[in-house]
């Protein structure tokens, strides 16, 4: 007969003791449950244990179990038909302050997991639940980049005192600067490199003026497609963990693709609900000096105050303003990308007049009009009806690099000339 010391004896029965206790959360099997958690991400708390299991216990609905689990609440039902009657209950009387989400949580006992012991966790394939495919919109990732870059450079080069006549991307990979004169090409070239040197630049002529060619290299743009990427997986991330999930698989697949696979979920339309709205993340300015409901009302301006041309258009603008950024609009279309050049510098100049008006109203001191470049690109007939106005508003300052945009009839004008370092007085036309 065979004998083993004592200590091996011991061992041998402290491993299957361990083993035993490790597998036993996994013999109670699962329930239908409930997982609560607020929408403002604040911890649930006792106060919102006993809400809302008053709430169930006036309904006559009947709890298995109800206990907090890290920042939500977790209630366990007998029965599938116990679990939604309380779901309808909760989201009736809780309103939108708690996400409500199905689930199927272990039966373990109290003590189970007070010594942080759990069921082991199982897939799709064994266990069922929920499987989606995202597809993330690099391209339009790509031309937000393109966007932002055009108008870092509109506000770079008026910075550098660099005439152009526009700045545009084709929406792939490159960006345009159309500038007025070849001379300037050398110095918008070198203001573009500072702010990002490893950005190709390619310059040629246009007649008297030059074109940049801003180019977004392979790495640039597969950098920003990676941001996006990783960006919405974050945010997915982010949601699944409202929804409480064990083990889910938020990953990457392919190039624009997120694969999510939550286990154990019982209402896709839930999560549909709660993830769907993450494949784009946006950031907007607050302003807090501003009405809101004042800049949504309607703004209208008289296109026959400021003429009319080759550059014809409606008659009204509503123009909403709010954080510092003007949304232009004629007939329901955005003006800064349908309208020519000429509507949009007359619409700008016909609001600044306005509020000229409106702040010398009542007896109060006229104010004096500050513009920049005012008259370019527009046609003779705007020109001339543009400077009118100016000239019935007092005191009007209007800055410009080529005197050539100046309209023919300068009565009452008075120019000052900027060279070699000196002001000096133009004769003025009488």
């Amino acid at each position: 007969m065979h004998s083993y010391p004592a200590w091996k004896v011991w061992l041998v029965a402290i491993i299957l003791f361990v083993s035993a206790l490790f597998a036993l959360p996994n013999l109670y099997g699962d329930a239908p449950a409930l997982q609560l958690s607020r929408n403002d991400r604040a911890a649930m708390a006792e106060a919102d244990h006993g809400s809302v299991t008053t709430a169930l216990v006036a309904k006559n609905i009947l709890l298995e179990a109800s206990y907090l689990a890290e920042d939500r609440l977790v209630l366990r039902f007998h029965t599938v038909e116990q679990q939604l009657s309380a779901r309808d209950v909760l989201q009736e009387s809780m309103g939108e302050d708690y996400l409500v989400a199905l689930s199927q949580v272990p039966r373990t006992p109290g003590w189970v997991r007070a010594i942080g012991l759990k069921p082991m966790s199982l897939g799709l394939d064994l266990r069922g639940g929920v499987h989606f495919l995202y597809e993330v919109d690099v391209a339009g990732a790509v031309k937000q980049l393109l966007s932002g870059m055009e108008r870092d450079y509109r506000t770079l080069l008026r910075h550098e005192r660099i005439p152009f006549t526009g700045v545009r991307n084709n929406g792939v990979d490159t960006v345009a600067i159309e500038l007025r004169s070849a001379t300037d090409a050398e110095r918008a070239t070198a203001a573009i490199r500072r702010q990002d040197p490893t950005l190709s630049v390619a310059n040629s002529a246009t007649g008297e003026g030059a074109e940049l060619a801003v180019k977004l290299g392979p790495d640039h743009i597969r950098q920003r497609q990676d941001f996006a990427i990783e960006q919405n997986i974050t945010t997915l991330r982010n949601r699944v963990d409202e929804l409480g999930v064990a083990e889910p698989i938020v990953a990457r697949q392919g190039l624009n693709r997120i694969l999510v696979q939550l286990p154990g979920v019982q209402d896709p339309n839930e999560a549909l609900r709660v993830l769907g709205a993450t494949a784009t993340l946006e950031f907007h300015l607050v302003d807090d000096q501003n009405d809101a409901a004042e800049a949504e009302r309607p703004l209208e301006v008289d296109r026959a105050d400021v003429g009319s041309g080759e550059h014809g258009g409606d008659a009204r603008e509503h123009v909403p303003s709010v954080c510092g950024r003007e949304a232009v609009r004629r007939a329901g279309r955005d003006v800064a990308a349908h309208a020519s050049r000429g509507q949009q510098r007359t619409i700008i100049l016909a609001l600044k007049l306005a509020e000229t008006d409106l702040l010398g109203a009542d007896g109060a001191p006229t104010p004096i009009v500050l513009l920049d470049d005012v008259f370019s690109e527009l046609d003779a007939d705007r020109s001339d009806r543009s400077l009118s106005l100016l000239l019935e508003r007092g005191q009007v300052l209007v800055t410009m690099a080529d005197l050539a945009s100046l309209p023919a009839g300068r009565r009452g004008v008075t120019i000052w000339q900027v060279g070699e370092g000196r002001l000096s007085q133009a004769p003025r036309v009488a």
